[in-house]
């Protein structure tokens, strides 16, 4: 019975790791450059996760972002912000922005994810 509790308990133990390794696919600036236009929504999106956000430019298309956050340790060092203008489900155009986080005496917001 104690082997079988042992069993069982590993087995559990590996599940839950292999799940903690999975990731989300991220963008990034090499992935950002491979998207040509005319590929659509359905195949960015399955190489890299739903958007952080859509926005909605006119009538007849929408803004996809994509965020890239360079860490060290917690802190967020750099940003890259990656847009898809996508019209018809497929993506015409593309951009990016770059930011660093502000000053020290800058850094307080109420907005838990700071647009810097």
């Amino acid at each position: 019975m104690e082997k079988k509790c042992a069993y069982v308990i590993a087995v559990v133990w590996i599940m839950l790791a292999s799940f903690a390794c999975q990731r989300q696919p991220l963008m990034t600036k090499q992935g950002f450059a491979s998207i040509e236009p005319g590929m659509t929504v359905q195949e960015v999106e399955k190489r890299y996760g739903k958007p952080y956000a859509i926005h909605s430019r006119d009538a007849n298309s929408d803004i996809y972002e994509y965020i890239e956050r360079i860490l060290m340790g917690p802190e967020t060092v750099a940003q890259w912000r990656y847009y898809l203008v996508v019209a018809q489900g497929k993506v015409v155009g593309k951009y990016t922005k770059y930011s660093s986080p502000p000053a020290f005496e800058q850094i307080y917001s109420d907005d838990p994810y700071p647009n810097y």
